[in-house]
């Protein structure tokens, strides 16, 4: 009776330990994605950003004189990380790595346009769409 009940013990601990195992190591990736469209419904942009590897990716679909940025940063932050995809509307838009921030940091992110420059200095963030603010954890 006794080995039955050590049996079904050590039974026990290892299905335990098993699904511990499977739970820690099927985490799912982090995807966030963002759109930005016109009140007529065309697209101005769109943004993603994926954990594996760290990769932002944003793609100016409006043809104007502006560039599309996905901006990232810590919660409420002035200031963050942008990756501009300035190569106009039919590019197919640019990936950028976030390497800027901590692993397991909660951050947000968000669509802007702006005036793109060789100087990083000099560009400048014109309009953003926060009513699609994100939060994300890298």
């Amino acid at each position: 009776m006794k080995t039955r009940m050590i049996a079904r013990a050590a039974a026990a601990l290892v299905a335990t330990a098993a699904i511990a195992t499977v739970t820690a190591t099927s985490a799912s990736a982090v995807n966030v994605n963002w759109l930005w469209e016109t009140t007529s419904g065309n697209n101005i942009g769109v943004g993603s950003y994926t954990d594996s590897g760290n990769v932002m990716h944003v793609d100016d679909q409006e043809v104007d004189d502006r560039s599309v940025l996905l901006f990232v940063r810590r919660p409420g932050a002035a200031t963050g990380y942008a990756c501009w995809d300035h190569g106009g509307a039919s590019g197919g838009g640019v990936d950028c790595t976030l390497d800027a921030y901590n692993e397991n940091e909660t951050l947000e992110g968000y669509l802007c346009k702006g005036e793109w420059a060789s100087n990083p200095a000099d560009r400048q963030i014109r309009t953003c769409n926060t009513a699609q603010i994100k939060r994300f954890t890298k």
